[in-house]
């Protein structure tokens, strides 16, 4: 019985109708209404019903708080303990019964971040100092198989893009004994030497106790350990009305080894029949997939480069055009500074307030005096220049410029416009300092110009 119904039934049993159940008595309503009657009867009758439905309320809602009360307290708080007492079984006997089944939980000192290299080199370590020693006591030239030093992904990735064969190694390692995979195949001569001597043929190993080759053993549904499986690409041809199709290629499990093996068992002969035929049966397509695979990759690539020479070429004609508009501007924009520096050439600002005296030599080795005022910045000394070199600054050039331009119009076209020099100014005297650097100061905070210097023009 549910804890709903158990408080369905309270709640039923409390607002049940009791009416039924008043007393009887001989003087019925109607005989006392009679010409007669005793009124005293009546009121008497009326009184006792009307005090029985003055508590019987009282009563019912006292058993429906008492049900509400009764189902929290009681039937609630015993499934919610029985509920956690038996999560807690369950978690303690997955803990004692199937510890081995669980990979093992990282510990708070490990490191945050995985390194596939490292985990490869550990389990390598592990099956050197704890399967190899007995074997190399029988046989010193035992040796491991060179184990692919990365995680089963990256092996994954040759396999399926590189069109590899994949030997996967799943191991317990405390669970192994003397009739074991690795000691009888893994180890073993003939199995080395197919792995180094046969192209495209890798192999990846793991403990299950690591999460990574706990879930490799869940998706090849591997049931008994140790685990040696073969995995590569394959695919099967479909008859359709256009002729015989392949389908797409896919990873396959082509070949498992599980458990124990007996000991009359042939290694040698095992390998053979088993390994290098499947190797060599699945080989032709293989080979073709992997063609294909190349193929798709070498397309892959030319198609890149066009891509990438297809954006080279675009950015190279948006530099084109945006150095075009650069140099329109430009001009408009020497045109526009000319009036005002012609005047600095003619010397008409030397009795005007403070100026500098700056002898600039060109170039081409001719040799110019001007006088800048003082609260000129550093700049307009290299934009003099520039209107010189273009000249600019000749009055017929000049007064041949058909450039009508009021300053709000100027401040609207040149507020996002940049000046670029190609040239340097240095002083003539030591350390040769470069005004390309101080091109926002005012030329009175400059020695090597204030009140008077020497600067060279450097293309």
């Amino acid at each position: 019985m549910t804890t709903n119904s158990i408080t369905s039934w309270f709640q039923r049993l409390a607002r049940r109708d009791h009416s039924q159940y008043l007393p009887v008595t001989n003087n019925d309503t109607v005989v006392n209404r009679l010409p007669g009657g005793f009124p005293n009867e009546d009121i008497g009758i009326e009184e006792g019903r009307s005090k029985s439905n003055q508590w019987w309320p009282k009563i019912q809602d006292s058993m429906v708080n008492g049900s509400r009360w009764i189902n929290y307290i009681i039937i609630k708080v015993f499934i919610i303990t029985t509920l956690i007492v038996v999560r807690s079984i369950s978690i303690l006997f997955n803990v004692m019964y199937f510890k081995d089944h669980y990979p093992r939980p990282r510990s708070a000192s490990s490191p945050t971040n995985y390194d596939p290299i490292d985990k490869a080199n550990k389990f390598v370590r592990e099956l050197e100092d704890q399967l190899l020693p007995d074997l190399l006591n029988v046989d010193p030239s035992i040796r491991l198989p060179p184990f692919y030093q990365g995680s089963y992904s990256q092996a994954l990735y040759m396999a399926t893009q590189r069109g590899k064969f994949l030997f996967v190694y799943l191991s317990t390692l405390q669970n192994e004994n003397g009739s074991s995979i690795f000691n009888k195949i893994i180890t073993n001569g003939e199995f080395i030497k197919m792995i180094k001597n046969t192209p495209n043929v890798i192999i990846w190993g793991g403990c299950v106790t690591d999460l990574e080759a706990y879930q490799v053993a869940n998706s090849l549904n591997v049931t008994k350990f140790p685990f040696l499986g073969l995995l590569c690409l394959t695919r099967t041809t479909t008859m359709s009305p256009q002729g015989p199709v392949k389908t797409p290629a896919r990873i396959s499990l082509v070949l498992k080894i599980q458990g124990n093996l007996r000991d009359q068992t042939d290694i040698e002969s095992l390998i053979r029949n088993k390994f290098t035929k499947r190797i060599e049966k699945y080989e032709s397509e293989l080979s073709l997939i992997r063609n294909e695979l190349s193929d798709k990759f070498m397309s892959q690539v030319l198609l890149k480069q066009q891509d990438l020479k297809y954006q080279q070429s675009l950015a190279q004609d948006r530099l084109k055009k945006k150095e075009k508009e650069f140099q329109k501007l430009k001009k408009k924009y020497l045109r526009y500074k000319a009036d005002t520096f012609l005047k600095l050439k003619n010397n008409t600002c030397a009795s005007n307030g403070d100026t500098a005296r700056v002898a600039i030599k060109m170039s081409d080795g001719s040799r110019q005096t001007v006088f800048f005022p003082s609260h000129f910045k550093v700049e307009d000394v290299f934009l003099y220049v520039e209107l010189l070199s273009h000249g600019l600054l000749d009055e017929d050039t000049h007064n041949s410029i058909d450039l009508v331009m009021s300053d709000e119009e100027a401040q609207q076209i040149f507020k996002d416009f940049k000046m670029r020099y190609e040239f340097k100014l240095k002083s003539s005297v030591p350390p040769f300092a470069d005004l390309s650097h101080q091109m926002s100061d005012v030329i009175s905070s400059v020695n090597s110009i204030y009140p008077s210097g020497l600067l060279l023009m450097e293309e």
